[in-house]
């Protein structure tokens, strides 16, 4: 029997054997939030495109308010009104003034716009009492971004922002690595499917959908293969499938001790090289990894405490790896601890928490119960700890280091 390694051991493993997916697609602007860039992207054109004013007001020549003052204001004949997205018609010239609005076209012969607070309008002309600087309030064409600008680089995780960058520089669609796909497949005679009529001796399986979740909320593609049920050939079929159709396999029960437990088994039937089962961890032990090709199989306990807090802390960096070629870790704090939280011992401890704030800084206290099977503290809680191997306790007071569940961000 192999022995067990530690967290960091499994998780040095795991991010060693895990490739990074090359593949490209196009995606349209509308879908592209989340997608990893497979290209750098540069820009066609200047960005403002043209120049424009940053104000609604007037665009003028500044050297025919060089005498502006209060007891005799210049005025400006107003010859055209502007508004954004037309062309101007003039050019302004000596003693003439265009109306304008934020966004709108420059004039040719104007160096700066005054803002319309600052002036007064009479009979067709434009007061003004101060002299106004040349290019006051004038977005230069190419200021923000120069036709052939590098915008954004090869690898990065399209965001909002990101989105309205591409969209500025006029593009519709763009270049991306393809989304890992991750097989999920529960197994377990025991198991319903939510919305089936309840049976006696049964429980609904709750580890699909939280993997499910997990798998959209870190970027990939969930493919749900239903419940193989504990007979060997059932879960054969099933992986072989999602062994030809993914990229990560996640099964989840059948991985502990007990007579019906044969994932394991199953694995190295159809041709998975096992490298480790059982980890120095709590909740998540009883973990089978291994590779088929250049495919990632995992075998997850049936708790769906320790499923999640598993695809939290080593499946997810996995996927990452697999979707960009580097790590996304998440923030850590540091927080005070308002009550004692406890660890195994002998075992990587993680614990459930959650996180407030006063004026003080951050606080935590436990989730709740920290049994395996115990969702609702899982679902309270917005953060994780862990009690380090040798240490039973940490003490109420102390400071920790703690991680934020991503979809506490939500």
């Amino acid at each position: 029997m192999r022995k067990m390694i530690t967290f960091q051991e499994a998780l040095d493993t795991i991010l060693n054997n895990t490739p990074t997916i090359r593949e490209e697609e196009p995606v349209e602007l509308k879908d592209a939030l989340m997608r990893v860039l497979s290209q750098d992207i540069y820009s066609n054109l200047n960005i403002p495109p043209f120049s424009n004013s940053a104000m609604d007001g007037y665009a003028i020549r500044s050297i025919d308010t060089i005498e502006a003052n209060e007891d005799a204001p210049v005025k400006l004949k107003i010859v055209e009104h502007i508004k954004a997205g037309q062309v101007p018609k003039k050019k302004i010239g000596y003693m003439e003034a265009a109306r304008i609005m934020t966004g709108a076209y420059i004039p040719e012969g104007a160096d700066t716009v005054v803002m319309q607070e600052m002036t007064e309008r009479k009979d067709g002309y434009v007061e003004i009492r101060s002299p106004v600087e040349v290019g006051m309030h004038i977005r230069r064409e190419g200021e923000y971004i120069k036709k052939g600008d590098l915008c954004l680089k090869k690898g990065k995780l399209i965001t909002p922002p990101d989105m309205a960058l591409i969209a500025t520089i006029g593009l519709n669609s763009m270049p991306v690595y393809r989304k890992p796909v991750i097989a999920i497949l529960a197994t377990g005679d025991e198991l319903l499917m939510p919305g089936e009529k309840y049976v006696e001796g049964k429980i609904y399986n709750a580890n699909t959908y939280s993997l499910l979740g997990q798998i959209i909320l870190s970027g990939g593609v969930p493919l749900n293969l239903g419940i193989a049920r504990d007979e060997v050939e059932d879960v054969k079929d099933k992986l072989y499938r999602a062994l030809k159709s993914a990229d990560i396999v996640l099964t989840s029960g059948g991985v502990s001790v007990g007579d019906y437990d044969i994932v394991q088994d199953v694995f190295r039937d159809v041709g998975v090289s096992i490298l480790f089962w059982k980890i120095k961890m709590k909740p998540g032990k009883p973990v089978v990894f291994g590779v088929y090709q250049d495919k990632l199989v995992f075998g997850v306990p049936g708790n769906p405490v320790s499923s999640m807090i598993v695809f939290h802390e080593l499946i997810r960096p996995a996927l990452k790896k697999m979707l960009s070629g580097g790590l996304t870790k998440l923030p850590e704090i540091e927080a005070v601890l308002e009550e004692d939280i406890y660890g195994d011992g002998d075992r990587l401890t993680f614990v459930r928490l959650l996180i407030k704030r006063d004026e003080e800084g951050f606080k935590a206290i436990s989730a709740g119960k920290q049994d395996s099977a115990v969702v609702s503290s899982m679902s309270l809680a917005n953060a994780l700890t862990y009690v380090p191997i040798g240490r039973k306790v940490i003490k109420k007071g102390e400071k920790i280091k703690v991680e934020i569940l991503d979809w506490s961000f939500l």
